[in-house]
């Protein structure tokens, strides 16, 4: 069988049919293999051809998981060190200082930082094995862009979904209970909040072991950090907030800004001649309860579903959850503390398990005293067996729509079908076409024409499309755009896969308004449009 083309670096087609090194699996090998290799490629000696577009692409997001994904979704992961195992995803109390980790980390990759970030070695290694240009859209260029505009978005996305929640008004006090450092200049910045902009000290931090990674201890620079905590944050609102306005807690927290050395609120040891003791069981109940993310309560629904599937009604399901989750779970780490084996079983099982179940029916009567004593416990339990429960008619109904959509037959749609990479209009250097409407149509001073309507104008004159005057007068500025649109299309539809006009959605600029409409408003309209 003969082998596929291979493009030598002058250019030149190899299709003399004999295996050679560069073959895309010997190449994903060797990259794999150098990758391995302590993340570290420099041994390679690439010529431009000779890395696989994919390999490239994986290479990228591995380096990026290894600097930043992985040690901070295994941080979200754990539980508090103080609270125990079981505050899986309640860590709410050092949460703002990891925020400052985290938007610290991002600043290293930004304006093309990331090459020169260790974890990044093996990628920026494989990019020289990747053309320089005209290589079917896909080169050097288009990994640069892309890498660019990838870190853009991890910035938008940390920025809306983490730090604009967290980083507020309502939530600055969390750092009462974390890093000492950190918990002690925001009880200055709270208890001197006349004094602006506040002088935070200009000094490197270690954060506790509790941060650490897999490269090690995290320092930051306490006066950068602080500022960026702080800099959304007003303190004349912060000092309204409940918990902190409280007497008993202000007190504590005049207490711990004056105190000679930082004090961590877990760690008596740091209280020196304070009694924090109250504050902190208060602290606890006011910001620990407070989850960072909901895995725990997902785990459990999940738990649920797969017992659904054995067919039993709902109260059945939730005895079996609440013996496994509730007692099983904790017997066996339990008895594991008091067994030195990997497996009970017989006898020994029997005995701890009677033991266990005496200390759980005092933990049982405790929790329904709690609920209201014996007879509400009885009326709960009485209409969870009594209530018909939605969920099961919904999975019967579910399970019927399953099954008919089973018999249909299914086709593939284009968008799931092996194609080649797309080079989006921001990457490609193209125009979104969607873009070009009245609404941002703004006039320039002294100027007869909006922006948008200048520059299409003068693309359809680049275009060489002839409009009549009066053409030119009565089209909207939406059926200039479709004129425009068109003559894409038919530049397009022998290169591209293209089957009809409205399958453009961006265009390559003809004339200099266009370009420069391109290069000064896109990126900006595009992300006030979240994309």
């Amino acid at each position: 069988m003969q082998a596929s083309p291979q493009i030598d670096e002058d250019g030149a087609d190899d299709v003399d049919g004999e295996e050679e090194d560069g073959t895309d699996e010997a190449r994903a090998n060797e990259l794999v293999e150098a990758q391995s290799a302590d993340n570290d490629a420099s041994s390679l000696t690439l010529q431009p051809g000779q890395t696989p577009i994919v390999v490239a692409q994986l290479l990228f997001f591995r380096s990026f998981c290894d600097f930043f994904q992985t040690d901070n979704f295994a941080f979200m992961m754990k539980p508090d060190p103080a609270l125990g195992k079981r505050s899986f995803g309640h860590l709410a109390r050092f949460i703002l200082e990891r925020i400052s980790v985290m938007h610290f980390q991002i600043c290293q990759l930004e304006n093309g930082g990331y090459k020169t970030v260790d974890e990044y070695k093996s990628y920026i290694k494989s990019l020289q094995g990747i053309h320089k240009g005209g290589v079917k859209d896909v080169c050097a260029d288009y990994f640069e862009k892309t890498a660019d505009l990838f870190i853009k978005r991890i910035r938008q996305d940390f920025n809306k979904h983490v730090r604009q929640y967290w980083l507020t008004d309502d939530k600055i006090h969390y750092m009462l209970g974390g890093d000492k450092e950190h918990a002690q200049h925001i009880c200055k910045w709270m208890t001197h909040h006349a004094v602006r902009p506040f002088p935070f000290v200009n000094r490197e931090v270690t954060l506790s072991s509790f941060h650490d990674n897999q490269r090690g201890s995290i320092t930051l620079n306490l006066q950068s950090s602080m500022e960026y905590i702080t800099s959304g944050v007003d303190p004349s609102v912060v000092l309204k907030n409940e918990f902190v306005k409280d007497e008993d807690n202000w007190q504590c927290i005049q207490r711990m800004a004056d105190a000679e050395q930082p004090v961590d609120l877990f760690d008596p040891s740091t209280w020196g001649d304070l009694d924090l003791k109250e504050f902190q069981y208060r602290f606890a109940c006011a910001v620990c309860i407070h989850p960072t993310h909901q895995q725990l309560s997902e785990s459990y629904v999940q738990a649920l579903a797969l017992v659904a599937l054995t067919g039993i009604g709902e109260f059945r399901r939730g005895n079996r959850i609440e013996s496994t989750s509730g007692f099983l779970r904790y017997f066996t780490e339990w008895a594991a503390e008091i067994v030195d084996t990997k497996r009970l079983q017989g006898a020994m099982k029997a005995e701890l398990l009677l033991t266990y179940m005496d200390k759980f029916q005092v933990w049982g009567d405790r929790a329904i005293e709690l609920l209201g004593g014996p007879k509400v416990f009885e009326e709960m339990m009485n209409h969870m067996k009594s209530v018909e429960k939605q969920s099961d008619v919904e999975r019967a109904e579910g399970l019927e729509a399953f099954k008919k959509g089973v018999e249909l037959d299914y086709s593939v749609p284009n968008a799931d079908k092996t194609a080649k990479v797309d080079v989006t209009a921001r990457v490609g250097g193209r125009l979104t076409l969607s873009l070009l409407i009245l609404k941002n149509d703004t006039k320039l001073s002294g100027e007869s024409e909006g922006i948008v309507t200048k520059a299409v104008h003068a693309e359809l004159k680049a275009r060489n499309i002839k409009l009549t005057e009066n053409e030119m007068n009565k089209l909207t500025l939406r059926n200039k755009v479709h004129r425009i649109r068109a003559h894409e299309f038919k530049e397009l539809r022998t290169t591209r896969d293209l089957k009809q006009e409205t399958d453009v959605s961006d265009v390559e600029p003809w004339s200099v308004e266009m370009k420069a409409f391109l290069n000064e408003k896109q990126d900006e309209l595009l992300a006030a449009k979240g994309k």
